[in-house]
């Protein structure tokens, strides 16, 4: 005994003095060192120690990425690292040296993170590690290195109670029984037990080279964390956020452009835009956009210049007409006057007296009101000029009053008239003339009306200091209230702008949500200010109602409704209600309650044998005669529901129309639904023939079963103006220049210097009735040429220019071939490059061909552009955002191809599941099985008797099948069963049950379910089996029996009924 204690003190001595004195100890040659490469055998990592007569060297043709790796073999604490160069280099040379190295450190052997750059020969540090690497990243004349590394085993020991171990966060204690270094068994008690710790982090931070620290981990500096777009970096986590205009999925990292355009048109008046991440709002034609960047207002087009008139403007809503006087109409540019009828040269003299009679005949020329004014002024004779037949900057209108001379003393030859008549014998024989003057003829826009009608709404109805006066239609308001009447000024103009009622539209409002409240103790009223927010509408004027809680909101004990009222300027509202609950306790009727309590309980003890047992009974007869009181089984409230949705058997492929106006009328065919029991209703967000605007808009579809579930189905209408527009592209070496020259453009390239056109032409217009441009090559390219050789002949790889227009280039310059074409060696022609194929550079030899899921819009393009993927189709079949952006096939759809315009609709009445199917055999149809058994639904067997039941269904897909009894018979009961599989060709098509020999246990009621992808489908029928001597089981039904289950049903509800009314009478005494 003796000796086993003494030798136990020794090893408690040796052991403690294991390890002791400074933590300086070298490593290397108990350590295992490897490398990324060698240079040989000789320069291998077994010769990097320090005492080496050699040294460690990468191989040859080294990296970046060489290392030499040391693994201790466990965690130690490094103090120092020394390195040193080649230990004997070649005669009167100097050594090969590394002269700077970067540490990295790993504790398990795999990833490693950098520590540190080190540029001296001897580092200090304190390192808790078990590997090592050093990376060199700078050298003399060849990285080359020997070392030695320094230090001691950790401290021992360390425990997590101490100081939490030391660890800046999570501290696991550690416990072995450990001799001369080497640890082994979990310790049990605590002799010659060695313990220490190991420090971990929390998710999100990693653990530093000290081995007891943590630092966050910055996730967004590694692919942005995963995020779509921002991602915030947080201690110990991140988060991924999202630009204006993106909303972040459920997944927390993609973000979805929100579609503002669908949330009430994004609050635009008219034409809402959406764009990635973005959206605004357009006017049509005749509109633009107010401060506010939503609400469109008419533009007044005759404010500047008169809008181009050449005599009277009249502004509408968003557009404009030019009139002209009587006697005159519009040209065919709509802007200026010409007459109609011609006018002989007149002469007439002006006499200024009143007395003499008016007469009737009437003639009428335009003339510059200033003229008028000076010759009346000064009574003298002057010529009015009638036969011209296009008036221009002509404003007033003279209308002169004049009538045939009866003795015809005055002749178109004559050339002035007296200035008095002598007598009164001759006053007959000449004329008094008197000047009127009127102002333009007014119109009607939409919403306005103005009276007079017969006057103001015709040209000469209106003279000087005459009115009209404009008054609006229901939905329409004045600008401006106070002004209604524009007047007729002597310059032959009204005195304001026409005017032009405006439309208000319908208001809307959004309630705040309903408030409960609980009054505090002995307290009679509660203020619920904070709890009730604030009322959502499109306009400003809203009122609250009853009118004493706008200025305070403390309710009394009860239900106050509050009634929100907008209204719009001309009068038209929009209501809502919320309701505000404030509970309160009522007083207690203790007699009344006990009276309750009893009643219930007499009721239960009365009543309890009658529930069970007719519990008991319902169920029974309700599996017996399954059939037989198909009506009576729907009253029994069975315990499954309908959860299918309806399915969707045709959906609407997307819609893309150029159209001429601002909008159009669309229809199509309407998407179809089916459901298992039946779909009640199809609700719509658009109808077939609706107008639309010019811009993208989602149509939804939404069908409903009794059940409540819903099936949508989406598609996109899309309408855009037919007009004449610049290319969007460039030409190779130049530039595109358009102008527009009425609703004409023209456009025409100017090469750069040195280059030339490919084709010559002074350019291309594009007529705006046909949107065709003529000619039709507008983008040609600008390539190099050289001068035509006297032999007549270009050389290779050249060509004569080829001409566009009637007659050729007259320096007869020969180019090369753009991109986008190849020269034909044998043909000494330029070819255009196939569609899906292109080349990159002039007068290239061959085309290439686009990359996988890419192709050219047309022959010679230049560019290969990204092709709708398999599933989806544009109106070009490209993928281009600004123009056509890809849309997945509908429901019902399918597209194999890449670059579709339209998918393929599923054939023979089939559907597919989602949205974006690549193939036909993503059509399918719910299976339906189409009989089960023999005909009859109750079927009558033998005991001991062979019954089979067939259930047949059809897909496609091709479903799977299963018969199986509602209530299973128990194991060893049941009759022996074998199953068969009914096949057409390869195909299963239905299911044989047999069962072989029937026993009373088989009776009931059996279903079979067909199954595929799309959907399943049950049929059910009854199994009776005569038992010998007896009735069958299942078929001892009668009317007395029926009749039994009716009044049990009637005396249960008329219970349930009771028992409900006292239980809300007892809880309307308690609260």
């Amino acid at each position: 005994m003796r000796v086993y204690l003494s030798l136990l003190i020794l090893v408690v001595v040796f052991a403690g003095q294991f390890g002791r004195g400074e933590c300086t100890k070298p490593f290397i040659s108990t350590s295992t060192v490897t490398a990324s490469s060698q240079l040989s055998p000789q320069y291998s990592p077994e010769h990097a120690a320090l005492s080496s007569q050699t040294a460690w060297c990468p191989k040859q043709n080294f990296t970046d990425e060489e290392y030499l790796q040391v693994d201790f073999g466990g965690r130690k604490v490094v103090k120092k690292i020394k390195i040193a160069g080649e230990a004997n280099p070649p005669v009167n040379e100097t050594a090969r040296s590394v002269t700077k190295y970067l540490i990295q450190v790993s504790a398990d052997g795999a990833t490693y993170e950098d520590f540190d750059a080190v540029s001296k020969p001897m580092a200090e540090m304190e390192i808790r590690t078990q590997y090592i690497r050093l990376k060199p990243l700078e050298f003399h004349k060849f990285p080359c290195m020997r070392l030695e590394i320094y230090g001691c085993k950790a401290k021992n020991p360390e425990l997590c109670n101490e100081n939490n171990g030391g660890c800046s966060q999570i501290c696991e204690q550690r416990s072995k029984y450990c001799i001369f270094g080497k640890c082994y068994f979990n310790c049990h008690i605590d002799f010659l037990c060695t313990r220490w710790v190991e420090c971990k982090c929390q998710s999100g931070y990693k653990l530093l080279a000290n081995g007891k620290n943590c630092a966050d981990i910055n996730e967004c500096e590694t692919n942005n964390g995963n995020c779509d777009q921002i991602c915030k970096n947080s201690k110990g986590s991140y988060q991924c956020k999202c630009r204006n205009g993106f909303l972040l999925d459920s997944d927390k990292h993609k973000c979805n452009d929100i579609n503002e355009c669908n949330n009430n048109n994004g609050g635009c008046n008219q034409l809402c835009r959406n764009s990635f991440g973005s959206y605004h709002c357009e006017c049509s034609v005749g509109y633009k956009l107010s401060q506010d960047n939503h609400t469109c207002v008419d533009i007044d087009e005759c404010a500047v210049d008169n809008g181009g008139c050449s005599y009277g403007c009249q502004n509408l809503q968003g557009r404009y007409i030019c009139t002209c006087p009587i006697g005159f109409e519009l040209d065919r540019t709509q802007k200026n006057c010409k007459g109609i009828k011609f006018f002989p040269f007149i002469n007439i003299q002006i006499q200024m007296n009143a007395c003499w009679p008016m007469v009737a005949a009437r003639l009428t020329a335009t003339i510059p009101m200033e003229a008028i004014t000076a010759r009346v002024t000064m009574a003298l004779s002057y010529t009015i000029h009638s036969n011209v037949e296009t008036l221009t900057n002509a404003r007033e209108i003279l209308t002169i009053v004049t009538r045939p001379l009866q003795a015809a003393k005055i002749s178109k030859e004559d050339t002035s008239v007296p200035a008095r008549v002598a007598s009164d014998t001759n006053r007959e024989t000449h004329s008094i003339v008197t000047v009127i003057i009127t102002c333009p003829a007014l119109l009607e826009s939409m919403g306005t009306s103005v009276s007079p009608k017969p006057q103001c709404l015709v040209v000469g109805g209106r003279k000087v200091n005459e009115t009209c006066k404009f008054s609006c239609n229901n939905g329409y308001e004045l600008p401006d209230p106070k002004k209604d009447t524009l007047t007729c000024l002597v310059t032959g103009s009204w005195d304001a702008s026409i005017i032009n009622c405006q439309h208000y539209p319908k208001p809307w409002i959004t309630c705040p949500t309903d408030v409960v409240a609980t009054l505090a103790p002995n307290a009679k009223e509660h203020d619920i200010t904070g709890l009730l927010s604030q009322p959502q509408s499109n306009v400003k004027n809203i009122h609250m109602y009853p009118d004493k809680y706008r200025s305070s909101l403390v309710f009394p004990s009860g239900l106050t409704v509050l009634t929100y009222v907008a209204s719009n300027e001309i009068g038209e509202t929009a209501n809502c209600t919320t309701v505000v609950t404030i509970q309160g306790k009522k007083g207690f009727n203790f007699k009344m309650f006990i009276i309750i309590i009893i009643i219930i309980i007499i009721l239960l003890y009365y009543y309890y044998y009658l529930f069970i047992w007719f519990f008991f009974v319902f169920v029974k007869l309700t599996f017996e005669e399954s059939q037989r009181f198909k009506s009576l089984r729907l009253l029994t409230f069975s315990f499954s529901s309908d959860q299918q949705k309806p399915t969707i058997t045709y959906c609407t492929e997307n819609i893309y129309q150029a159209i001429s106006g601002s909008e159009a009328s669309v229809t199509w065919t309407e998407p179809s639904f089916t459901d298992n029991v039946e779909v009640v209703r199809v609700t719509s967000t658009k109808k077939p023939g609706d107008t639309f605007q010019i811009g993208s808009l989602t149509v939804l579809y939404e069908a409903f079963d009794a059940a409540g579930n819903k099936e949508g189905c989406s598609f996109i209408v899309q309408l855009t103006r037919k007009r004449c527009e610049k290319p969007s592209e460039q030409p190779d070496n130049g530039e595109l220049v358009c102008n527009s020259i009425g609703d004409f453009l023209y456009c025409s390239i100017k090469c750069n210097s040195n280059k030339q056109l490919f084709k010559y032409s002074f350019g291309s217009s594009c007529n705006p009735s046909s949107l065709k441009w003529s000619p039709e090559e507008v983008l040609i390219d600008c390539v190099d040429s050289v001068a035509m050789p006297a032999s007549g002949e270009c050389p290779h790889p050249t060509i004569p220019q080829p001409s566009l227009i009637n007659f050729n280039n007259p320096a007869k310059p020969c180019v090369k071939c753009p991109r986008g074409m190849k020269y034909d060696m044998t043909q000494k022609d330029c070819l255009a490059c196939p569609i899906g194929y292109t080349s990159e550079q002039e007068s290239s030899l061959n085309c290439t061909k686009c990359p996988e899921k890419k192709s050219t819009r047309k022959e010679g393009s230049k560019t290969c552009e990204d092709l709708c993927d398999k599933g989806m189709s544009s109106g070009d079949g490209f993928d281009s955002p600004d123009k056509h952006a890809c849309y997945f096939c509908n429901v019902g759809f399918y597209q194999d191809q890449y670059g579709a315009t339209q998918c393929k609709q599923c054939p023979n009445g089939l559907t597919t599941i989602a949205k974006g199917s690549t193939s036909l055999d993503d059509c399918g149809i719910t299976p339906t099985v189409s009989s089960f058994g023999p005909p009859s639904m109750v079927v009558d067997v033998d005991e001991n008797g062979r019954v089979q039941f067939e259930c047949m269904a059809a897909g496609p897909p091709e479903p799977t099948f299963l018969v199986k009894k509602t209530k299973p018979a128990p194991d060893g009961f049941g009759g022996p069963v074998r199953i068969e599989y009914i096949r057409l060709g390869n195909a299963v098509t239905g299911v044989r049950y047999i069962i072989l020999s029937a026993t009373e246990h088989d009776a009931g009621l059996y279903f079979c379910t067909a199954t595929n992808k799309f959907g399943s489908d049950t049929k059910q029928l009854t199994l009776n089996v005569q038992i010998s001597g007896g009735s069958g089981l299942g078929n001892r039904s009668s009317d007395k029996r029926s009749r039994m289950l009716l009044l049990l049903l009637l005396l249960l509800l008329l219970f349930l009924i009771l028992l409900v009314l006292l239980l809300l009478l007892l809880i309307e005494l308690v609260v």
